[in-house]
């Protein structure tokens, strides 16, 4: 068991240093680093994505939203942006057109994730939304974007998922 995810990284990163940008695709220890990121992303992907579905079935009000949205995880998302860890590089992989016809997005959706090219945007726009949604709860102030949050959690996951 990997006991940190920021010491692997930091490892094979170290041993990245000086090889250029564009083989790194290429190389054995870039790809093991992109293995285990996606794994550990799409294992915290579904723990959210579940809380959330367990909210909205437990619950008719918002009174235990602020409880459950403390318990989101963005540990993962945290360590790898910690370790400098190139996202753009390991999930460049081009969100195609009609991706998210998969979703249903409403107008103002539609409107907020029409800046998303890559895997990479998709993750980073997840994990902002998450963070900013828990920083809402915790002020107090509106929470009924949970379903905007719930749909890009999934599309990251179906993302990464399809991009094995």
């Amino acid at each position: 068991m990997i006991a940190s995810l920021v010491s692997p990284y930091g490892d094979i990163l170290s041993k990245l240093v000086g090889v250029g940008f564009n083989e790194w695709k290429e190389n054995k220890r870039f790809q093991d680093l992109t293995a285990i990121a996606r794994e550990s992303l799409l294992r915290e992907l579904k723990f959210n994505i579940e809380l959330i579905d367990e909210i909205k079935k437990e619950t008719t009000g918002n009174e235990i939203i602020p409880l459950v949205v403390q318990r989101l995880s963005t540990e993962t998302f945290d360590r790898l942006v910690s370790a400098d860890i190139p996202l753009g590089r390991m999930f460049d992989k081009k969100i195609e057109t009609d991706f998210w016809g998969d979703f249903k997005l409403d107008q103002r959706d539609s409107n907020n994730v029409d800046g998303i090219k890559t895997n990479s945007d998709l993750l980073d726009r997840a994990y902002h939304r998450m963070k900013i949604f828990i920083i809402r709860v915790e002020l107090g102030i509106d929470r009924t974007r949970l379903d905007y949050l719930r749909l890009l959690l999934h599309a990251a996951e179906v993302s990464l998922k399809q991009h094995l």
